[in-house]
């Protein structure tokens, strides 16, 4: 089979792409270029060309960083003008991310897209639907970011996620016995477009508008 590959050059990708090739896939490492500054999520273009040379697998790097402002980052600054609480990374998963990647595999012909998101994909073929239900390592589920894909069926057809089924703490091991270089610093957290975490001086960077200083308050006003 014919495997589209997520590839941010981190644990869980590597692996995915590392398994997938084992078991006798054809495997493509796709990474999407989302921003042209540093980045919390993904290795930097000489980090993720290393790791594709050394599992030798072909890696393409596609530009998404129209797409990326226009759905994701003019979202997550316009919801704090209007002090509402944004979500980045589930509007990248439905707006960018798989879309784009699906793109890619009808475009080039290959069979399935998988990434190393942590959710078990569970079809219900009696009512034709899919559903998102915790992946065996609980502490890495990811399925809440995931939700919206509920409504996009075609694309969920093609979408594998094969760490549904795997501990952390193996896939860890495995890559360290294999001796697979990976980028192996503190994982994302927050808004990977944002890397020093300063909301006020990215949003006034993007508009010239600075943020007010909101209290914050219990309901009763304390």
């Amino acid at each position: 089979m014919k495997y589209i590959v997520w590839f941010s050059g981190g644990i869980d990708s590597t692996f995915i792409a590392w398994y997938l090739k084992k078991q006798g896939h054809e495997v493509l490492l796709v990474n999407l270029k989302n921003t042209y500054e540093p980045n919390k999520c993904c290795s930097l273009p000489t980090d993720l060309i290393k790791i594709a040379d050394f599992l030798w697998l072909e890696l393409k790097i596609i530009d998404v960083t129209k797409e990326f402002k226009q759905f994701v980052i003019d979202d997550f600054v316009q919801s704090y003008l209007e002090a509402k609480a944004p979500n980045p990374c589930i509007n990248c998963n439905e707006k960018v991310r798989f879309k784009i990647l699906n793109k890619i595999r009808q475009d080039l012909w290959f069979d399935r897209v998988a990434t190393g998101h942590y959710v078990n994909k569970v079809y219900d073929e009696k009512n034709n639907v899919y559903t998102f239900w915790v992946s065996k390592d609980a502490w890495k589920d990811q399925s809440y970011m995931l939700y919206r894909l509920i409504k996009y069926p075609d694309i969920l057809k093609y979408l594998d996620f094969p760490l549904w089924n795997f501990e952390k703490s193996y896939i860890k091991e495995i890559l360290k016995k294999e001796k697979i270089p990976v980028n192996t610093s503190k994982e994302s957290q927050n808004v990977c477009f944002i890397p020093d975490d300063d909301y006020p001086r990215f949003i006034k960077q993007q508009t010239f508008v600075n943020l007010p200083g909101w209290k914050i308050v219990d309901v009763n006003w304390n």
